[in-house]
This record gives C-alpha cells, structure tokens and sequence, in this order.
C-alpha cells in the first residue's frame, strides 16, 4: 500500500461562522477546528458535475475511502499546528481550574488518571480538565480567536428589525491560518500514476478563495486555499516493536464491532490496526452523537456515535508489532467516516513534565496576520458607512405616516384639478416610486438625490399640475422639496416611497378585483 499526502493551509478572509450544533436556541458555539466535511463538500460540488470524471472515478474520490480530508487545526507556525488536550487529565479541585487566569498548562498541577503509574490520593478530589487546544510542546493555551454578533431579521413591510428575532453568531476571526492533509492510499505505483489526471482536477478544485461556513451570502465564510505538493509517507526508521500502544485522538473517531453496531470499547481489529484487546484501565474514553447535516440533500444523514477527540485507547496486540507497520495504518485514519477526516490519532504523548507554565509573549498571544491585500481602510464597505448620515438607522413612523397622508392629499387634488375620480390611476405609478425609493437608498446626499431625480423623473405625471395657495403644484415638484428641506432624513424619506409604491399596488389590485 502506498501513500501520499499533501498540505493545505486554509487562511481566513473573512470571519468564519462554524455552527458546533444545528439548533437555532439557546447560545450558539463555533467550531475550533475545519472539519474535513467542508473541504470534501467543496470538491464534491465541482468535480460531480464534471463531465470528464466518470462515475468509477468519483467512487474512488469520495466513496472508497481512498481519498482522506482531514481536519483543519489551527496552525501555531509553520511546523507546528495546536492540539486537544487528552480528557484524562484532571486537577485537584481545591486548587482552582487551571484554565482560569493563566497562559499555559503546569504539568505538575495535572494527573493523568490513564497513566498506568497514576495512584488515587487520600482525601483529594480530582476534576476533569475540559478539553482545550494546547501547544504540545509547552502546554501554552493556544484556542483560535473568536469573536461574537448580534442579528436580527429584517421585517420585510417595513424594513426594519423584526420583532423577536435576534439571533447570535460566533465566529473564526479572520486571518487566522489552518492547516488540514488530505491523505490518497494507492495499492501500487501504477495506480498512483494512472490517478495522476484526477488528483489534478481534485487540486484544481480546492484551490483558491472558497465559501465555507454559515451566512457565505453576507460578509462571512472566505477562505484561502492553499494546496501543497503530494510526497510519499517517510518510511519509518524505527525499527522496534511494540505489545501495546496508546493513542490520543486528535479528532472524533466512529468504531463499529463486528455485528454492526456501533461501539465506544473497541478492540483494535475493528478500528483497522492488529489484532488485540483494549485495556480499559489505562483507556480514557468519552463519547457524543450527531447527524451531521447534508447541505446538498437538504436533509440529515444517519446518526454517528463517535469517541470524541481527546480521548486515550490502550491496546495490547496479540503479537509484538512495528513502528513500520503501524504508522502507515494511522496515516490512514482509524474506524468509519475516514474520508470526512475522522479518525485521526497520534501515538506521542503530551509532555506533561515539559509544561512549566513559562511563556514568552509571542507565545501568550496569537497574532491575527490579515492576508496580503485586504486593507480595511479601503473596504468599500468601510467607505460606504464613512458617508452614510449619523442619524440613517433611526426614523419615526409617525413622520412617515403624516407625510405619506400629505401625499394623498395631493394626489386626490390632482385628480380632482383634472376631473379624474378619485379611484382612478392618474398620477406616478408604482415603477416610479420604486426608482426613488432606491436612489433614497443608495444615496448620501439630499443635494445630490434631488438633483438627480430632477433629471430622471421625466414621466407625464410627475408634471401634472394643480392649484395650491395661488401657486401651482406636481408631484415632482413636491417630491424634490421633501427631499431638499423636510424634516425627514433619508432613511424616512425611502420608506415614503415605498409607502407610495404600495399604496399604488393596492389601487391597481382593487381595480383588478372590481
């Protein structure tokens, strides 16, 4: 069996909104880490609907299980990328958590209740540390930085904020970078060859800016695909053998035992390692349940019962096994639902008697680079909100209602001045009230607006006249004083129009009724 393996660094362009569960209530939790799902979908949606990839081909890339998309993690450098803490460690409980207030982990302040050295102490009571991303190197505290928004839908009658409808997102701060391996098994080098074409197209279909995440239609969800070169797995120099092994899941894991069913004791036969046993004393293992969501079918796909990431699993192999042997079958991934990147473990423990707590300050905080070219002072957004008035996202209804009973007024004046019933449609019509409602909108300046419109509204009825106080009076002639020396701001003056738009919609659906 041959391997190869490849990088991906995935730099967030925009913030990043990963949903930790589908439910619509209560506080919503983002995703510390890139599923591998996202990056399967991704390539899924493009090279399905190429015409040039036959069907054996698209079986082998998403169905077999030859091809693995791993998770993204966070990346703390260029060689090293944070870790989930294992959930066997726990911490006296009289000594406070020591997640509170600090930077790092102290490996003395920790017991590892799966250590087979570890022994209970009198009248000392343990909790469990929460499972937290770390710097495996020195125990530094090393999360993605999150952050949190407010939002609110929109009522569509009056364009104004819904009542009752708030909701919050949290999410991935842009420019931080993720790295996730996407993992190909061949069975000989002929067939690493002949898949050549097709690993090309899968290339091509991963790199660049995609859309990931919630909200990808609004200001969220870009990232930056970088695709490495493929390189074979390094051969393993390591010529010991071993009777028992523990791993540390760096993500959830599904096992199924020999009936089907799914399980949170495997032995290792049925996870795709040797033949052996688990041994539960120096196991520490915690379990969830999902149906993940399939954005394609619209629908959910069967539950999964995975053993989450952090949890540690002994085994002791009916026959001493190789370093050679088993680092290819780790590559691969372990048990089911490899190829959305579950399954991942590492054979090195956490260096606990290396954590001393001691940080420096590039390592105490993560600094947040912002990708080449983004400048925020050039946002058009940014550019846009520097113009807009301070008062635009506030107006009164009730100055809204009396200008819009004004404009009623001067519509049965007109009729009236040409002997038109009242009932009639004589006057601007809707698709003229659309038109200023969207430069009311899109503009800045009343100066500016007035003056457009002045050039802009050239329809007939917007020159009918009428007698007012000795002076003669049109509908353009008041709708340009409105805009040049009322009272209402922009944002009112907008929702003027659109009040007059559908005035005029109900005029014509009453005619059409009658």
């Amino acid at each position: 069996m041959l391997i190869y393996q490849c990088h991906l660094t995935l730099t967030l362009v925009d913030d990043l909104v990963l949903s930790a569960h589908s439910g619509s209530q209560a506080e919503h939790h983002c995703l510390d880490t890139i599923p591998g799902a996202n990056l399967l979908g991704i390539a899924a949606a493009r090279l399905y609907r190429d015409s040039t990839i036959n069907r054996e081909e698209q079986i082998w890339l998403f169905q077999s299980g030859r091809c693995r998309f791993g998770y993204g993690h966070l990346m703390l450098d260029d060689h090293q990328c944070a870790e989930p803490t294992s959930c066997s460690f726990h911490y006296v409980k009289r000594d406070g958590n020591p997640l509170d207030n600090r930077t790092a982990l102290i490996g003395q302040q920790l017991r590892d209740c799966a250590d087979a050295r570890f022994q209970p102490e009198d009248g000392v009571q343990l909790k469990s540390l929460p499972v937290t991303l770390i710097d495996p190197r020195n125990g530094v505290i090393s999360e993605p930085k999150q952050s949190m928004d407010q939002k609110t839908a929109i009522n569509p009658n009056n364009d104004r904020a819904a009542d009752g409808k708030l909701f919050n997102y949290r999410y991935l701060l842009a420019g931080q970078r993720f790295r996730a391996t996407l993992t190909i098994s061949c069975d000989n080098e002929n067939e690493w060859q002949q898949r050549q074409p097709l690993l090309d197209k899968l290339h091509q279909a991963l790199q660049g800016t995609k859309q990931f995440g919630k909200s990808r239609s609004s200001e969220y969800g870009r990232v930056e695909v970088t695709v490495g070169s493929w390189s074979p797995l390094p051969s393993s120099q390591n010529s010991d053998t071993v009777e028992t092994l523990s791993l540390r899941l760096l993500a959830d894991m599904a096992a199924f035992d020999a009936y089907g069913n799914p399980t949170f004791t495997p032995q290792p036969e049925e996870i795709g390692l040797p033949k052996g046993d688990l041994i539960p004393e120096q196991s520490f293992i915690t379990q969830r349940r999902y149906s993940p969501y399939n954005g394609y079918l619209r629908s959910r796909d069967t539950e999964r019962q995975v053993i989450e990431r952090g949890s540690l699993l002994t085994f002791r192999f009916s026959e001493p096994q190789s370093q050679a042997t088993l680092e290819p079958l780790l590559a691969q991934g372990l048990g089911a639902y490899r190829r959305d990147g579950l399954g991942e473990a590492s054979l090195t423990p956490l260096p606990l008697s290396q954590w001393q707590g001691e940080v420096t300050a590039s390592q105490a905080v993560l600094t947040l680079a912002r990708p080449k070219g983004d400048s925020t002072a050039n946002h058009a957004l940014i550019e846009w909100l520097k113009h807009q008035p301070t008062a635009a996202n506030r107006y009164d209804d009730s100055k809204v209602r009396r200008r819009l009973s004004a404009l009623r007024d001067l519509y049965l004046q007109i009729k009236a001045f040409h002997g038109q019933p009242p009932e009639s449609e004589f006057g601007p019509g809707r698709s003229q009230w659309s038109m200023v409602q969207n430069r009311l909108k899109e503009g800045t300046d009343r100066n500016g607006i007035a003056n457009m419109l002045e050039n802009e509204l050239k329809d007939e009825f917007w020159t009918l006249e009428a007698l007012r106080s000795d002076e003669t009076i049109t509908f353009k002639s008041w709708l340009l004083d409105e805009i040049r020396t009322s009272e209402l701001n922009l944002t009112e003056l907008a929702l003027l129009a659109k009040g007059a738009k559908e005035e005029r919609n109900r005029a014509v659906a009453q005619k059409e009724k009658s």
